[in-house]
């Protein structure tokens, strides 16, 4: 972080492209943590992880955290920070990016069940019902982990809550990049 704030645009970061979950993520972490870093677009996930790779750039926001795991033990990689609220199982030995201390940054990828609007409130019941108990079986939640995934089965209240909040936070980031859909 030291080096990235003295040298401001330096360092190079990948993403899939403009507008995508890598590019908002990296554009609030730099709003957060203060570092500029200079945005290398790229075409999809595949270029720029090889690129990562060969070191022709210095840092990606990587989506597919098992990817990245799963390339360690060739030396050419190495995962700096989780940005999720806490570690990941998959990797719990590397430090979220909260810890390292920016306690106001997270972004992670989630998963929810949706329906039309106006399904009837039996059928949204019986719905999460039956995702809680998918969600909660120890065999779902072990094959969860090993994909660097947890399960965070909600109501439907608690999910409608989390949307909001969610939508707040990268609207404001959206708005600061002034990105526009084509």
């Amino acid at each position: 972080m030291a080096y990235a704030k003295q040298n401001p645009g330096k360092i190079t970061y990948a993403t899939t492209g403009i507008g995508s979950s890598q590019h908002v993520t990296a554009e609030m972490f730099s709003q957060v943590t203060g570092a500029q870093l200079l945005h290398v677009p790229y075409t999809g996930s595949s270029p720029a992880f090889q690129d990562l790779l060969a070191n022709h750039i210095d840092l990606s926001f990587e989506t597919a955290l098992v990817s990245a795991v799963n390339n360690l033990s060739t030396g050419k990689l190495k995962i700096i920070a989780i940005t999720g609220p806490e570690r990941s199982s998959a990797a719990p030995e590397v430090p979220s990016v909260a810890e390292s201390g920016y306690p106001d940054f997270s972004a992670q990828g989630w998963f929810g069940l949706f329906g039309p609007a106006g399904l009837p409130n039996d059928i949204v019941k019986k719905l999460n019902d039956a995702l809680q108990k998918t969600l909660t079986s120890p065999e779902v939640i072990e094959r969860f982990r090993t994909l660097g995934v947890m399960p965070d089965p909600q109501t439907p209240e608690v999910f409608k809550a989390f949307l909001k909040a969610e939508n707040a936070k990268w609207g404001v980031v959206a708005k600061s990049l002034n990105l526009e859909l084509d």
